[in-house]
């Protein structure tokens, strides 16, 4: 299969995940291949990250690929980086982490359903979408979410120049207050408060990201099923190597099973889901 859409990956020091990604990767035939890191600031990772990028000389055996290094350590802001980058570039763009696998029919919903883009409230395609969602929702073969997870998604320049370009950037409490009392979500407050209090508002992206198109009333579209795997839960995470994000994503989550479990400072809000989700008409 060809895909015509340019497409960013962000790694870093992470060769076993970047392998399988590429693994899957070398499937396709692609327009535009990116790859963007940010830089080792630590020799051990800089061993790593130089293994990463010998694997992606030697495993892709075209050259229609560009490999970039930021120019200083930023931590997570990278992907923005990344993207900032590309759409400098292209129109359009698809992004994976080194640690989101697409499965069968990822590249195949992206082509498809980029048309649903040209609507002024749609944003983003997202192809990751919990089970408890998934659960509680009849959907069909699309539907429209006010969420949007950032493991395997797609967006055009229009929206992301317009997102990077806005004032609308909210304070770390107004961004968690926003979280809570709009989504369904169930998290350790303790979590949440500890990334953005450690690695700043500035670090965390995919929370810019999503609280400029709560306040946008801009939406994505997701796919009734999984298309991507995220396999970075473990300890090369930098904010999911904790017991409660592997349940929160492999199980449907309850109070009870959390209380049974012993997880404290857990908050869970039940909303509206129709002020949230609205059903699409198959492709």
């Amino acid at each position: 299969m060809k895909v015509d859409i340019p497409v960013l990956v962000v790694f870093y020091n992470r060769p076993n995940h970047l392998n399988k990604l590429i693994n899957e990767l070398k499937k396709y035939t692609f327009k535009k291949l990116y790859f963007y890191s940010d830089k080792p600031n630590l020799q051990s990772d800089k061993l790593k990250n130089d293994l990463c990028i010998s694997n992606i000389k030697d495993q892709l055996d075209d050259k229609n690929y560009e490999i970039f290094i930021s120019s200083k350590k930023v931590g997570t802001e990278a992907v923005m980086l990344g993207i900032d980058h590309v759409l400098k570039l292209e129109s359009e763009i698809i992004v994976l982490e080194d640690d989101c696998i697409p499965k069968d029919y990822f590249f195949d919903f992206i082509n498809k359903g980029r048309q649903y883009l040209s609507q002024s409230n749609i944003c983003m395609l997202s192809t990751y979408v919990r089970n408890d969602i998934i659960k509680d929702l009849k959907i069909s073969s699309v539907f429209e979410s006010k969420i949007g997870n950032t493991w395997g998604w797609y967006t055009n320049s229009e929206h992301w120049w317009s997102f990077r370009y806005s004032n609308n950037k909210l304070t770390m409490l107004d961004t968690l207050k926003l979280l809570f009392l709009t989504i369904k979500l169930v998290i350790p407050i303790s979590y949440t408060y500890g990334i953005l209090r450690k690695n700043s508002y500035k670090n965390n992206w995919d929370y810019q990201w999503l609280s400029y198109r709560i306040m946008k009333n801009l939406s994505s579209i997701q796919p009734n099923i999984r298309l991507v795997d995220n396999i970075g839960f473990d300890e090369s995470a930098t904010h999911t190597n904790t017991k409660i994000l592997k349940l929160e994503t492999d199980n449907y989550l309850n109070m009870e099973d959390l209380k049974k479990n012993n997880y404290d400072l857990l908050f869970a809000i039940k909303t509206n889901f129709e002020s949230i989700f609205k059903f699409k008409k198959k492709f």
